[in-house]
């Protein structure tokens, strides 16, 4: 594990930090928006005016993208921190083996 390598892991979480922070301000928008659009009613031929509540496809398509950079930022993070991990046990059982000398 080098110095690059920790200043890596270190961004990683500042980031993740971000995009959970982004996540819930668009979940908390999205929960208030409302999209409005027109159906054609098919007997009289004329457009009906309808509200449905949820997100804005540019929200929803940020939403996705930001959740999908999120998991593959948790899964680099956990592929990190078990190489410190391993790092660490290595540092460990070498230190044992000297002190039995």
């Amino acid at each position: 594990m080098t110095k690059q390598d920790l200043e890596n892991l270190y961004q990683l979480t500042g980031e993740i930090q971000d995009i959970e922070r982004q996540l819930s301000k668009l979940e908390e928008k999205g929960s208030k928006d409302y999209v409005g659009d027109t159906v054609r009613d098919y007997r009289s031929g004329q457009g009906i005016p309808i509200t449905i509540r949820g997100y804005p496809e540019r929200t929803y398509r940020r939403q996705r993208n930001l959740s999908r950079k999120y998991q593959a930022m948790v899964q680099a993070e956990k592929t990190k921190q078990r190489v410190v991990d391993n790092f660490k046990f290595e540092q460990v059982t070498y230190c044992k083996g000297l002190a039995g000398r």
